[in-house]
């Protein structure tokens, strides 16, 4: 074998192992260190989404809407943009949750809210109108929670304190600490 037909098929060769080399590395699955990185950002994503859900007995329990989630499989979370949430009483009585940004564990266990959270109990004898910084929301317990201060607007007045536990499906709520009350005459009964 001459030296010229040596050289080009050792040339062959390599060009042959080389390709089977960059053929090899595109189809080998990244390290372990990459994927857990990729997998870190979210597996899907849905926008302008609405879901609801009802007891054992067929009545609408809660209604949630949202401008955008984003489901993370680490952590198994959902990031929500503009969360809106429907809670009914057993009377049918629709207590409103919305504010800017929320997370919801797995299963909807339980959904935190923050930034602009504006709750509504729309009764037409007693409308009420709630604001906070944070909010957890329970809806198999029927509870939404704060330890932040909360700010209450009733027709007779204002309240404002620190902590709050809404119990839904009793329509009733129990305020933690410092509260302070601003009853304003009915002016009606003048």
């Amino acid at each position: 074998m001459s030296r010229l037909t040596f050289i080009t098929l050792l040339s062959i060769i390599t060009l042959l192992v080389a390709i089977s080399f960059e053929y090899r590395q595109q189809t080998t699955p990244a390290p372990a260190e990459k994927r857990a990185t990729q997998s870190a950002e979210p597996d899907f994503y849905l926008s302008n989404t609405s879901s609801v859900e009802f007891d054992k007995s067929g009545k609408l329990r809660y209604r949630f809407n949202a401008k955008l989630l984003e489901h993370f499989p680490i952590g198994d979370y959902t990031l929500v943009e503009s969360p809106d949430v429907t809670l009914f009483h057993d009377d049918g009585t629709p207590w409103y949750i919305s504010a800017n940004q929320g997370r919801a564990a797995s299963g909807n266990e339980n959904i935190k809210l923050w930034d602009n959270v504006v709750i509504l109990r729309d009764t037409p004898k007693d409308p009420l109108q709630m604001n906070t910084r944070t909010l957890t929301i329970v809806p198999k317990q029927d509870l939404a929670e704060t330890a932040q201060d909360v700010v209450i607007k009733g027709q007779n007045g204002n309240v404002k304190a620190t902590g709050m536990k809404a119990y839904i499906n009793e329509n009733r709520m129990e305020l933690l600490s410092n509260v302070r009350v601003l009853h304003e005459p009915n002016k009606n009964n003048e």
